[in-house]
């Protein structure tokens, strides 16, 4: 028996020595005057990490200083621990591919003096993430050089693809997260405490981007590149922890493409809030856009929960959804307490800021039952990959087969979650844009029609909490540039503050301002316009055309019929804009007062070559004062005047010169 025993031992170790060798922890020890990593003698046991098992992990130690030279490609291996934990400068140089199975964690320590470069010849490759290896930047100086790349495939864990506490990064080169369509987007790129991201002709593309506090991303004039996808939770301006925070992000040059909802000044939902009456904590979220371009398509809440602010200095933002400034999302965290400031603010100086969306009627392709973290058999709705929808943006269902239970026609709800299954585009839709769970419906099949509407640029919200509401005060500051929206709303009293001084304001759906005092276009020395396009505009508290403001009826270079609920008001040196053809013109029906001041100046312009003995474009429910001392405006050797007639002031033609009479 025991000779028998010792045969079948001595077969089990020759088995495991013809087997594949085991996986090892290599850990880091240089040798006398070299640095190569893929020196054998520089590791114990004997190296490189990987040589004979890609599951082989490397560790350098805490005591490690000096330079480390990643000059030529290795073996893939599966982990790599940096441990440095001192102010003692360890420069770590990847000047080849470096190719890891499971990632890597650069430091232990927030005030460490690693410093990581990733040069032109070199690059990081992280297969994918899993719970032990997200590739990790903990502390010290991480830069990507121009032509280098870091990728992180984060198709394969629900774990965070890339993650930076306390560290200052600089792109020149490219980090990207692919993955296939099959990932639902819940890796983001993570930026700690105290993190600095600086994007310096480099860039990031990422299922989100996510701020913790004392947080800042720079994109200097050198430009760069961000991209965020469609399935991931946007940019997000907040702090996950119960500390007070300011976020900063600045944007000289270069291009940012968000897929998703963008918020600055998020609720921090742990720590003080827990206890109402605890001391709570507060938070700013800065955003200054100077140059490039900011194409934002889920929707926007800047001072979403806490205090958020935008100024716009020269970069093109494009949003192709609602724009909340003041308490846009509705969250899942408690009331703030009383000491927390919730507001929001948007100045525009000079760029552009447009809020449009084509409203749209779209058809689902057909409806599945799918457990997408709503619950088992909540639907999801297939569409098309082209179909424009994004995060946040409004739909009423038209069509509701009988398959479909818990969702109404005629209701509206918020475009919530998107994901890929099948290799096909889906969502689910909530009551809220925000926090709160997806509010779902079930199927057992059939389709489903819904209609999207133009976007809403809304100044002052009322927040809603998960323990109650709270008004969330919104300034919007019109110095300059231009901003174009669909639907301008501003009707919680004080709360919605707008200020527009000069510069361009051009509404082409709707107008709602309710905010106890008047509406006053321009501040009466520099150049604003205010174009109304066809539609509803109203102002409760009246409308005054300031000196040197013009009022664009229509809009400038087209036509529109504008209904106007409110009183109407042009001062002295006011500036009248009006476009006509053969069959029309711009024309705005008051129903208020229309008060017009002993001078004003006329603009009046063909589209179509054509000339109009008679113009109608004002029309009030009663005209106080008259236009007999207007300047002439003058249209191809044809001059016109107005003239008030009842309840219209009317724009009537006369010839230059003098007229000849012959019998």
């Amino acid at each position: 028996m025991k000779t028998k025993m010792k045969r079948m031992m001595l077969g089990w170790i020759a088995a495991l020595a013809a087997g594949t060798a085991q996986a090892v922890t290599f850990t880091w020890v240089p040798a006398s005057g070299t640095n190569d990593w893929n020196a054998p003698a520089n590791w114990t046991p004997a190296g490189p990490p990987g040589s004979s098992n890609s599951a082989d992990t490397a560790t350098i130690p805490a005591a490690a200083v000096g330079v480390i030279n990643y000059d030529a490609s290795g073996p893939t291996f599966s982990g790599l621990n940096v441990q440095t934990t001192g102010s003692t400068s360890l420069t770590v140089n990847v000047n080849a591919p470096l190719f890891l199975d499971a990632g890597a964690v650069w430091g232990i320590g927030t005030g460490t003096g690693l410093h990581t470069v990733v040069t032109s010849s070199g690059s990081i490759t992280s297969r994918y993430s899993t719970s032990s290896y997200s590739m990790t930047l903990n502390g010290g100086q991480f830069d990507v050089e121009t032509g280098a790349t870091m990728m992180l495939n984060r198709d394969t864990s629900p774990y965070a693809a890339w993650t930076v506490n306390g560290a200052k990064v600089t792109l020149r080169g490219a980090v990207t997260m692919p993955g296939g369509k099959t990932f639902t987007g819940t890796c983001p790129a993570t930026l700690g405490q105290s993190t600095s991201l600086t994007l310096d002709g480099g860039s990031l593309d990422t299922d989100a981007l996510i701020f913790s506090h004392d947080t800042k991303v720079l994109f200097t004039a050198n430009g760069g590149r961000l991209s965020t996808q469609l399935t991931g939770n946007g940019i997000f301006m907040g702090a996950g922890t119960g500390t007070t925070y300011l976020n900063d992000l600045t944007l000289l040059a270069g291009t940012i493409t968000n897929d998703s909802r963008f918020i600055a000044g998020y609720a921090n939902i742990y720590g003080g809030e827990a206890h109402p009456a605890g001391p709570g904590y507060g938070g700013i979220a800065t955003v200054n856009l100077s140059g490039g371009t900011f194409v934002q398509r889920g929707y926007t809440a800047i001072g979403n929960g806490r205090i958020g602010t935008m100024a716009v200095s020269g970069t093109v933002f494009r949003a192709v959804n609602d724009f909340y400034i003041g308490g846009g999302d509705y969250l899942g965290a408690l009331v703030p307490n009383a000491n927390i400031i919730v507001s929001g603010r948007v100045s525009l100086v000079s760029g552009s800021i447009t809020v449009t969306n084509a409203p749209q009627m779209q058809t689902s392709t057909s409806v599945a039952n799918q457990n997408g973290n709503g619950g088992a058999g909540a639907a999801q709705f297939y569409i098309a990959e082209s179909t424009q929808l994004w995060t946040g943006q409004r739909i009423v269902f038209t069509n509701l087969t009988a398959e479909i239970t818990g969702l109404s026609t005629g209701v509206t709800y918020y475009v919530k979650m998107f994901r890929w299954n099948a290799m096909a585009k889906c969502f689910n839709v909530a009551a809220y844009p925000g926090g709160l769970a997806p509010s779902l419906g079930t199927a057992t099949g059939g389709s489903a029609q819904w209609q999207t509407f133009p976007a809403i640029l809304s100044v002052g919200n009322t927040a809603t909490f998960s323990t109650g509401t709270r008004m969330a005060p919104g300034v919007l500051d019109l110095t300059g540039g231009s901003l174009l929206a669909d639907r301008l709303v501003a009707t919680n009293g004080t709360n919605s503050v707008i200020r527009f001084t000069k510069g361009t304001l051009a509404v082409q759906v709707s107008t709602q301002i309710s905010n106890s005092v008047p509406f006053v276009a321009g501040n009466g020395v520099d150049a604003a316009v205010l174009a109304l396009s066809g539609g509803t505009h109203s102002f409760a508290d009246g409308l005054v055309i300031n000196t040197n403001a013009v009022f664009a009826l229509g809009g400038t270079n087209a036509l529109g019929t504008a209904a106007i609920a409110g009183n109407v008001s042009l001062r002295s040196g006011a500036v009248l804009d009006c476009d006509f053809n053969t069959s029309t013109n711009d024309v705005a029906l008051i129903a208020g007062t229309l008060t017009l001041p002993a001078s004003a100046t006329l603009r009046v312009r063909t589209l179509d070559g054509s000339f109009r003995k008679t113009i109608p474009v004002l029309q009030a429910t009663s005209i106080s004062g008259d236009a007999s001392a207007w300047s002439l405006a003058v249209v191809n050797g044809w001059k016109y005047r107005a003239v008030v007639s009842g309840t219209q002031l009317l724009l009537q033609r006369n010839m230059i010169g003098t007229a000849i009479f012959v019998y």
